[in-house]
């Protein structure tokens, strides 16, 4: 075991690790960390980013039609400006807290963000269904600027049991709108109107073995 990082290496070129065509991209770490340094970058192929500890992403991950699938054990972090960006579904799971800077974004045709602590939300863009899920904690605004939206999508499922919103409202520009808290209360910001209504998002994935399967939260 031990941990990785992705870094620029000698050519300078900002990338990491590139894959052409259809090929899959699997990084999968074993009893440690995994960094991102670098851009992590694939062409129509699925990718996964996994670490057994936290996974920090200080730069982009971005896959032109593939899923994009990251995976941590530990805290999973998404730096100042990091984007992951696919026109496929993207899937962004934590085995403790997902925190993501207020300029960090992440752009698919629908997205799952789950982490087992809480959730700090930067920035999410889809043309689908968005799912945010905090396990055990809060999901919470991460410091936006005064334009940014904390989710555009069609439909969003959020699902926390301490709570959804806090003295700063998440900011949203969605149709449907589905909320479950257990504990907690929600705070809010439509920017034009809203429907209260079910939301199930489905996400492609690529496994660990890599095969791909579908991940649906009703």
């Amino acid at each position: 075991g031990g941990g990785l990082t992705l870094n620029d290496g000698s050519d300078a070129d900002g990338v990491a690790l590139s894959v052409g065509g259809a090929g899959t991209l699997r990084v999968l770490v074993n009893g440690g960390d995994l960094v991102a340094t670098a851009q992590v970058r694939s062409a129509t192929g699925a990718m996964r980013l996994q670490a057994s500890g936290a996974v920090d992403l200080q730069a982009d991950v971005t896959s032109t039609s593939g899923h994009v699938t990251v995976v941590s054990g530990g805290a999973l972090t998404l730096g100042a400006g990091v984007d992951v960006e696919t026109t496929s579904t993207a899937n962004l799971q934590s085995g403790l807290g997902l925190t993501m800077a207020g300029d960090a974004k992440v752009t698919g045709s629908s997205v799952q963000v789950l982490g087992h602590g809480d959730v700090t939300l930067g920035q999410v863009v889809a043309t689908g269904d968005v799912g945010v899920t905090s396990e055990t904690g809060w999901i919470k605004s991460a410091a936006l600027s005064a334009t940014a939206q904390n989710v555009v999508a069609a439909g969003l499922r959020l699902n926390a049991v301490e709570g959804l919103g806090s003295t700063t409202p998440l900011k949203t520009t969605v149709q449907t709108l589905s909320a479950v808290t257990t504990r907690g209360g929600l705070t809010l910001s439509e920017s034009d109107g809203l429907t209260v209504g079910s939301v199930s998002v489905s996400v492609n994935e690529l496994d660990r073995d890599g095969v791909g399967q579908t991940v649906s939260v009703a």
